[in-house]
């Protein structure tokens, strides 16, 4: 499955299905009984060429990118 990332050296968009979870994720409730998740997610930059660490919160919503794919150089680069 491909996510969306946001390259912190290029700040630029990116997808590509190689991440993968460093550790676990966790599901966390506030005291206000927000959820949230909380851990760590290692992806590969095609921009950097080297794995870049994010945390769930800093992943951008699928349904709110207007990059095109092509546009970003993103996808599989191996």
């Amino acid at each position: 499955m491909e996510l969306i990332f946001i390259c912190p050296e290029q700040k630029a968009e990116f997808t590509t299905s190689r991440w993968k979870v460093d550790g676990s994720l966790t599901a966390v409730t506030d005291s206000t009984g927000s959820r949230s998740l909380q851990g760590r997610i290692e992806a590969w930059c095609p921009f950097c060429l080297v794995e870049h660490t994010f945390r769930p919160d800093e992943l951008p919503c699928p349904f709110g990118s207007t990059q095109d794919k092509q546009s970003t150089g993103g996808g599989d680069e191996q």
